[in-house]
Parts: structure tokens; sequence; C-alpha cells
């Protein structure tokens, strides 16, 4: 059996963007996903983004962080 390795996409995209695009994909994600502003961090943190978030976070910056 092969064990998949989950590789943080996001996270990296997300550090490489300007504070003022950070703010708008937060903000974006936030007001679609109904999360609260201080789960964003942990979740960011820990790369505790579930599928479902993984796919509104694509759609808002128009990538494909799901392996």
């Amino acid at each position: 059996m092969r064990k998949k390795v989950i590789k943080n996409w996001f996270k990296e995209y997300y550090q490489n963007l300007s504070e003022e695009e950070r703010v708008n994909v937060r903000d974006k994600f936030l007001e679609q996903s109904g999360i609260v502003y201080s789960s964003w961090y942990g979740k960011l943190q820990r790369n505790g983004f579930t599928r479902l978030e993984l796919l509104t976070l694509g759609k808002i910056c128009n990538q494909n962080f799901i392996n």
C-alpha cells in the first residue's frame, strides 16, 4: 500500500501573496465558508482545510489545491 503524501499547496501559495491579496482571499473565504476569523489562522497553520474548503479556496484563487 502506498502512503499518500500531502503537500500544503495552499499555504505556500498564500504566503507568496501580497498583504492586500491575502486579506482579499481571507475575507472572501470567510464570507463564503461561514467560518470565523480565528478559525482561519488555525486551519492555515495546521493545514486543516477540508476538501470542500480547498475547493472553495481554489475557486477564489483560480488555482487547484487538491492533489
